[in-house]
């Protein structure tokens, strides 16, 4: 069912859960998103559809991501065989690309991540561990919000000193 600008699930399993800001200051009238990106460590070895993941945009309600509100064209599920984990001729890189570029209004949202296999592992970050590579610590992250564990228990479990290695992908208009 829909309600204008949101469409409602039934699921009732908390998903992984990344919440973002839209800044207000940056992008006083909102912005339009084209996909997100995540970056897998490692994915399920079963073939055809029975291990997908589906990522979508949720509002936050009361600082929490919603548990039954998806923002409407922002759902996009891939199985297996579309998703690249820890190759290194194409990075790890997997974009999740939206049918048509979905707007938010300046506020906090959540992507969010289910699958019906533990055999995926995403990128994460954690505050006060040194970027790869470098000898700079990740100290804040200005556009992300808070990291959100899954549970099937109905209730959030938020992690503090962790998030999500995520790109968000905006849509520029000529």
């Amino acid at each position: 069912t829909s309600d204008g600008r949101q469409s409602k699930s039934t699921d009732y399993m908390n998903p992984m859960a990344q919440t973002f800001f839209i800044d207000k200051n940056q992008y006083p009238t909102g912005l339009f998103v084209d996909s997100v990106t995540l970056f897998f460590n490692e994915k399920s070895a079963s073939v055809g559809n029975r291990s997908p993941v589906n990522v979508q945009l949720r509002p936050i309600i009361n600082g929490m991501p919603s548990t039954s509100l998806i923002i409407p064209g922002s759902e996009v599920i891939l199985t297996p065989g579309k998703i690249t984990a820890n190759d290194t001729d194409k990075g790890t890189r997997t974009m999740f690309k939206f049918d048509h570029p979905i707007f938010l209004a300046p506020d906090e949202y959540a992507i969010c991540v289910t699958t019906n296999s533990s055999a995926y592992k995403l990128y994460g970050f954690e505050y006060g561990a040194y970027h790869t590579g470098t000898s700079k610590k990740i100290t804040k992250q200005p556009y992300v919000g808070s990291f959100f564990k899954p549970t099937n228990v109905g209730a959030w479990n938020e992690v503090l000193d962790q998030g999500l290695m995520f790109q968000l992908d905006r849509c520029e208009f000529i």
